[in-house]
């Protein structure tokens, strides 16, 4: 079989990853928090950051529309509200720290598909 492109195994709206995606994305109670620790144009520069960077599980990447073109986003982490969003934060390795993660409901994710 030919090799799997980057963009290929990214699906419109939040995209299925072997850590979740989509489902796991949209499993979450919306009132949750989550953080944000990256986004692009090029999904395959997001994977290079997860593998980089050894992120651990559970994780997703989402697509939404930014100036009518992909973006791609990746969050992290299921914390029940911000102030342990942001303790995660916190604790994050200096190069994911410097990174400028946000905490984010999982609602403005599902709101946003």
């Amino acid at each position: 079989a030919p090799p799997v492109t980057a963009a290929a195994d990214i699906a419109p709206g939040p995209a299925v990853s072997p850590q979740g995606g989509v489902d796991w994305l949209n499993s979450r109670k919306p009132g949750r928090y989550t953080l944000q620790l990256v986004g692009a144009r090029d999904p395959a520069a997001v994977r290079k950051f997860i593998g980089d960077n050894r992120l651990g599980q559970p994780y997703a990447i989402f697509e939404r529309p930014l100036d009518g073109r992909p973006w791609y986003s990746l969050v992290a982490g299921d914390y029940p509200d911000r102030k342990a969003a942001v303790a995660a934060r916190d604790r994050l390795p200096r190069g994911l720290s410097g990174f400028g993660a946000w905490p984010r409901t999982f609602g403005s994710i599902q709101k946003s598909e």
